[in-house]
C-alpha cells in the first residue's frame, strides 16, 4: 500500500481531504493521511515539518492556501511550491509535490 501525507493548513482543509480525497485514493489501495499545520503557515515552519514527514510517508504533498500564508512577500503560488521544493535535498524532492491554493479554500 502506497503511503501518502499531506500537509494541510487546518481544519477545513482536513475534512476535505477526509471526506473526498480519502475515499478515492483508498479504492486504488493508496492510504492518504491529512496532518493538519493549525494555521500560521511560513516558509520557516514548513522546514521544520517536512522531514518527519518525509520519514514517515512514501510521498508527501501541501494543502495551503495563498493567502493565509505568512511572510510570503509578494510571491506567487507557484514561487512558494518552488521555495517549499527546496527546502529538502534533491533525494527528497521527488517523494515531495508542493501545493498551494490559488484561492481562499
Amino acid at each position: 500500500m502506497l503511503r501518502i501525507g499531506i500537509s494541510v493548513e487546518g481544519a477545513t482543509e482536513r475534512e476535505f481531504v477526509n471526506q473526498l480525497i480519502m475515499p478515492y485514493f483508498s479504492e486504488l489501495n493508496i492510504l492518504i493521511t491529512p496532518v493538519s499545520m493549525n494555521g500560521n503557515i511560513s516558509l520557516d515552519r514548513i522546514r521544520h515539518e517536512l522531514p518527519p514527514l518525509l520519514g514517515s510517508f512514501d510521498y508527501v504533498t501541501t494543502f495551503y492556501d495563498l493567502y493565509g500564508f505568512k511572510r510570503r512577500q509578494g510571491k506567487s503560488a507557484e514561487q512558494l511550491e518552488q521555495n517549499i521544493l527546496e527546502l529538502v535535498n534533491q533525494e527528497r524532492q521527488r517523494r515531495l509535490i508542493p501545493y498551494i491554493q490559488q484561492y481562499e479554500f
